[in-house]
């Protein structure tokens, strides 16, 4: 489920870098419609909590036929070959739930995430009992909300912004190479909600 920031941005970015209970989930996956591959948690702090490569259960030993989508593997650079030996979600899962159970959970596209996790989790033969699920909310639509960007088609609200796009507004610096994997995404939007709250209403927002 995904909660909606009923704060305004600014005041939510600062409530969450001072909270001992919010942690900050991303994911990578086999495709747009695949299966998790990459999972990474961290506090408000910044401390990593998780951070694993996974099997997806599409990944077949000797199979020639490709698990992961060749143009999500040039995103995050994670083959199939680095996955061989690695646990899938549904053996990680019960240390995942210990992680987060009873807190805030924080990701950039809490659509897209949860969406993916709750996937892969059914493809492993697993479905979510009500109090497995997870709250989300969603960073990138709080930053967009704020940013207010015109919307990308007529009635739509404010256009969402890519992660690396919504740090690069706020001056914010990231290195390339380690981009679009789980862990520095994690730390990617950590730097965005620490620079607004930092910021406040000095934040720079849409300008035509």
């Amino acid at each position: 489920m995904i909660k909606p920031i009923t704060e305004p941005f600014i005041d939510w970015c600062c409530l969450r870098i001072a909270s001992d209970d919010a942690v900050i989930v991303d994911t990578e996956t086999t495709g747009k419609y695949g299966e998790v591959i990459d999972l990474a948690i961290i506090d408000a702090k910044g401390e990593e909590l998780y951070n694993k490569l996974l099997r997806p259960s599409c990944l077949k030993p000797g199979s020639k036929i490709l698990c992961i989508d060749p143009d999500a593997e040039a995103v995050h650079h994670i083959s199939e070959a680095m996955l061989a030996s690695a646990p899938t979600i549904l053996d990680e899962w019960y240390e995942v739930c210990q992680i987060v159970a009873g807190r805030t959970i924080i990701t950039y596209n809490a659509r897209f995430d949860s969406e993916r996790i709750t996937y892969s989790l059914r493809k492993h033969g697993m479905h979510l009992c009500p109090s497995c699920r997870w709250e989300y909310e969603c960073a990138m639509l709080g930053y967009a909300e704020f940013y207010d960007a015109p919307p990308r088609w007529e009635g739509a609200g404010p256009a969402w912004q890519p992660l690396g796009t919504a740090c690069s507004q706020q001056g914010i610096r990231l290195n390339p190479k380690f981009m679009h994997r789980a862990l520095s995404d994690c730390l990617a939007t950590l730097a965005l909600i620490r620079q607004i709250a930092a910021a406040g209403e000095n934040s720079r927002r849409y300008r035509p």
